[in-house]
C-alpha cells in the first residue's frame, strides 16, 4: 500500500463510526512502532469524517493511486 491509495475496511470500527466496506484514502505511512496506514474518511461532500491509523490486515486497496508520493512531493514543495 502506497499514499494516496483508495483502500477499504475489512471490518466494523464502531469506535470510530466506521463500517466494513467504507472507502478512504490513505493519507500518511508510518513504520513506528509498527507498520501502518493514516486514511482519511469522507463523506460525499468532501468533509472529513474521520483520520484513522490503521494497519495492512484492516484494509484492502480497491484503487491504486496512479501518481507516486515523490511526483507529490515535488508538487508540494
Amino acid at each position: 500500500m502506497k499514499l494516496f491509495d483508495l483502500v477499504s475496511l475489512k471490518q466494523d470500527l464502531p469506535q470510530e463510526g466506521l463500517r466494513k466496506g467504507m472507502v478512504g484514502t490513505i493519507v500518511a505511512l508510518f513504520d513506528t512502532p509498527e507498520v501502518a496506514y493514516e486514511v482519511e474518511f469522507a463523506n460525499d461532500l468532501g468533509e472529513t469524517l474521520c483520520e484513522v491509523a490503521l494497519t495492512a490486515s484492516q484494509l484492502e486497496v480497491c484503487q491504486p493511486a496512479t501518481h507516486s508520493s515523490k511526483e507529490w512531493e515535488r508538487v508540494t514543495e
